[in-house]
């Protein structure tokens, strides 16, 4: 899968599907491309999906995510949390290699993301400013829907980030 303008983005392998509560979304048009991970199962009454209420606790240890490339060829990898990422709000924990600078895009709703590790930058392409201010482990953003910016990894080591999307996660570049 290409990183295209408007595309949505998901992990290209789903979760272990041994657990109870992950189930896999595969539906007509994605067949043989890509599956859609998520807390849902598909109801034996109408063949649609419904989210899936917790009942367990679960924990699953940082080098068990499931990381995936963003996309095809993507240095940029994540790992599906929870939610569902075609209608949100979804969660996943995503990591940029040591000097990844992202491309200028947009996203369509707004998301709110925790550092965890490694340092960043944001830039935002209508302040046309270049921010020189480098955030450490905690640091919280919040990045409105349809706001063009690029985030950078700047510092050495890989960066890793929390990101919750209170509506379907989507990558627009900008053009």
């Amino acid at each position: 899968m290409s990183c295209s303008p408007g595309r949505k983005i998901v992990p290209n392998k789903c979760m272990q599907e041994d657990r109870s509560t992950l189930y896999a979304n595969e539906t007509a048009a994605d067949a043989g491309r890509q599956r859609v991970c998520s807390f849902r199962e598909k109801s034996k009454l109408n063949n649609n999906w419904r989210v899936r209420v917790m009942t367990e606790k679960t924990i699953t240890a940082y080098d068990d995510l499931p990381f995936a490339p963003l996309a095809e060829g993507s240095p940029v990898e994540i790992a599906m949390l929870w939610g569902n990422p075609e209608t949100g709000p979804a969660a996943v924990m995503v990591r940029f290699p040591e000097g990844y600078q992202e491309p200028w895009h947009s996203h369509t709703t707004t998301y709110h993301s925790v550092l965890i590790k490694g340092e960043f930058q944001s830039n935002s392409k209508a302040a046309d400013v270049i921010e020189s201010e480098v955030y450490g482990p905690g640091s919280y953003a919040v990045q409105p829907g349809g706001a063009v910016h690029s985030e950078v990894n700047a510092g050495a080591g890989e960066l890793v980030a929390l990101v919750y999307f209170e509506g379907p996660i989507d990558f627009i570049l900008d053009e």
